[in-house]
């Protein structure tokens, strides 16, 4: 054991059946509903991926996942630092993404739907059923009876209306715009019962039920003065904030929880700490247990150093420059595709990654990764760093764009970096400041013109209707061309992949070749843990990548 440390990190979800001693990992390929059947036995009984849905077919998902006999009780605290120099984030509404949601998020709520270490779907979240109708556009769920929030609120249908209802309200205000945006009615069937039905169902609709939008909220929380830093769930962990600041969030066991094998630790302490090598160090000096997303070769190397478990996560984010501006309606310069065009020659993304990423990423021009339906390999070299055809290309012309810039984020470096690498073109790249993550909700709003930062892959149905049909983007910048929202339509149109494949590659190859969004390479990150950390599990949600599910503590 490193230091007096004790124990740490998980991710996404698992813990199906019995503690995890052994690190356990799960891709960000294609989503589950989009997968060919497979079945595995798991303690007993049989777990089912999502399977491919045709128009007219309806889908279930897999059984439950048996729960160990023997039920260990918790035991003492995992200590997690988290870099963020401004103190952690205090608003936790899942829907806003903000750092402390992605963080505390799992350990708060239990989602609809749960996507174990093998991306399985399986029967282990608060819906024990579901039947995916694609003719109807619509998914019917059966939910666990005798749940309750921690606030003793009962979980039912009516309780998922609530959620529904209210992500579909804060469309312009939600990362997850492009999911809420596409719901017409939830109904409440009975109690126990409720139908989702939406103009264009999003083809993972499983994988996004398994999320932040499938994370239940008590409707009793909505409006109390502190939600946005407290919100109320029925997971296995809840945040005590007596004990909690700016600088440390304190969970404590859920007492009534439904499924205790989950609950390895009676306490989770979140500290904020400045840099990353600090966070790393802490670990190694036995003050705390675990600490994530190590982007670089260097943070990695220190930690292993330092006699430190680095595990590699197998999600994967996309690095680039975004215009959603894309029709000049600000940036007049902007409408022009030469502009486009030279802006993404101008940053030497390569040498980015080569220098302070020592090459950890993979020169890449798509948002999928290797391996996934949606990986285009004749799409993934559009274009190269040419400093000299970008300054031809602009001839001249000079002009000021905006992105959000995330304080203490690994993005706040790539940021600067594009700004050096544009000015030498001409052009100004104005940095606004929010804290952490945050940027990533920002570049939503419609008020920045040239967003340079990340992407996780997402089906391409939910990345197109985030990314180019939000409400506050489409009325800041206007639609997409017409050719490009025709294609956006068909995709979405059916579930069958093989369908799917030749609509995307059109649409990513229009999105890339106009340079409307540009990426440059890809790059996952490590998770920093005691060694004697037991129960880790990697999911494949970048956004909230671990979950303190299972994860036990050794003194």
């Amino acid at each position: 054991m490193v230091g007096a440390g004790l124990v740490a990190c998980g991710s996404d979800d698992d813990r199906s059946s019995s503690e995890t001693t052994a690190v356990q990992t799960t891709e960000t390929t294609t989503a589950s509903t989009e997968e060919s059947t497979a079945t595995t036995a798991t303690a007993g009984t049989e777990t089912t991926a999502g399977t491919e849905t045709t128009a007219g077919t309806e889908t279930t998902a897999g059984t439950e996942t048996t729960a160990p006999a023997v039920v260990e009780p918790p035991e003492g605290t995992l200590r997690v630092v988290a870099v963020s120099p401004a103190g952690i984030n205090e608003q936790r509404d899942p829907l806003r993404l903000s750092s402390a949601a992605q963080t505390t998020g799992w350990s708060v709520f239990d989602p609809l739907l749960f996507e174990n270490a093998d991306r399985e779907i399986t029967r282990d979240g608060l819906a024990t059923d579901w039947k995916v109708d694609p003719e109807a556009n619509s998914i019917t769920l059966t939910l666990r009876e005798g749940v309750t929030f921690t606030d003793g609120t009962p979980f039912d249908a009516d309780a998922v209306k609530a959620n529904m209802d209210r992500g579909v309200a804060m469309t312009d205000g939600s990362f997850f715009g492009g999911f809420y945006s596409r719901i017409d009615t939830v109904e409440v069937d009975d109690p126990s019962t409720v139908t989702i039905s939406f103009t264009t169902m999003p083809p993972d609709i499983e994988v996004q039920l398994s999320r932040a939008p499938g994370w239940m909220i008590s409707p009793a929380s909505f409006d109390l003065p502190d939600f946005s830093k407290a919100p109320v769930g029925t997971g296995p962990y809840m945040i005590d904030l007596g004990s909690s600041s700016v600088q440390q969030v304190v969970m404590k066991l859920n007492p009534t929880y439904w499924n205790p094998a989950w609950q390895g630790v009676k306490e989770i302490r979140y500290t904020a700490v400045g840099t990353y090598d600090a966070a790393v160090q802490a670990v190694a000096a036995g003050e705390a247990d675990m600490t994530s997303f190590l982007i670089s070769a260097d943070q990695r190397d220190l930690a292993e150093s330092l006699g430190l478990t680095a595990i590699e996560s197998p999600t994967y984010v996309a690095w680039g420059l975004w215009i959603p501006d894309h029709a000049g309606q600000v940036v007049p310069e902007l409408g022009d595709p030469d502009v486009r065009t030279a802006m993404a020659l101008a940053i030497d993304g390569q040498g980015y990654n080569e220098g302070p990423l020592d090459g950890v990423g993979r020169p890449s021009n798509q948002l999928a990764p290797e391996g996934n339906p949606f990986f285009f390999e004749d799409l993934d070299s559009t274009f190269t760093y040419n400093l000299e055809e970008a300054k031809k290309l602009l001839n001249g012309r000079e002009f000021t764009c905006t992105s959000p810039l995330g304080v203490g984020t690994n993005q706040e470096q790539l940021a600067q970096f594009a700004k050096s690498e544009l000015a030498k073109v001409g052009i100004t790249l104005e940095l606004v400041s929010v804290q952490g993550p945050a940027h990533l909700t920002e570049r939503l709003t419609g008020n920045y013109t040239c967003p340079i930062g990340t992407w996780s892959y997402t089906d391409p149905a939910n990345f197109y209707n985030t990314f180019f049909r939000g409400p506050a983007l489409v009325a800041a910048f206007g639609p997409m061309p017409a050719d490009i929202e025709e294609l956006a339509t068909e995709g979405e149109s059916t579930f069958d992949l093989a369908a799917r494949q030749p609509v995307y590659h059109d649409l990513y190859e229009k999105l890339m070749n106009e340079h409307y969004l540009s990426f440059y390479y890809q790059t996952g990150h490590w998770i920093a843990a005691d060694p004697d950390v037991t129960g880790i599990t990697l999911k494949g949600d970048i956004n909230s990548p671990w979950d303190a599910r299972g994860v036990r503590v050794k003194g």
